[in-house]
């Protein structure tokens, strides 16, 4: 059991390489949309995270505003029951 453990968790330290710039608070207001791209504003405590943490923190948000009717499509393996 010991070995399986550690196998499970050998991939952890990439998987939380900070490789990324994070904006930390991704919610409905500090997104504006234009005809062509999608914009990010309100920038004050971004910092270099692993790639998904401002996915992380983004789903209380979107589950406060409803989120979507039904998971159309994991963004990551694993994460479809999150969003629910």
């Amino acid at each position: 059991m010991a070995a399986r453990r550690a196998e499970q968790g050998a991939g952890w330290p990439a998987a939380a390489a900070r490789t990324a710039l994070a904006h930390t608070d991704i919610r409905a207001d500090n997104i504006l949309l234009t005809q062509d791209r999608v914009v990010f504003v309100d920038w004050p405590w971004a910092f270099i995270a692993a790639p998904w943490f401002d996915l992380l923190t983004m789903l209380p948000s979107v589950l406060a505003f409803g989120g979507p009717p039904q998971p159309r499509a994991a963004v990551a393996p694993g994460t479809a029951s999150m969003i629910r």
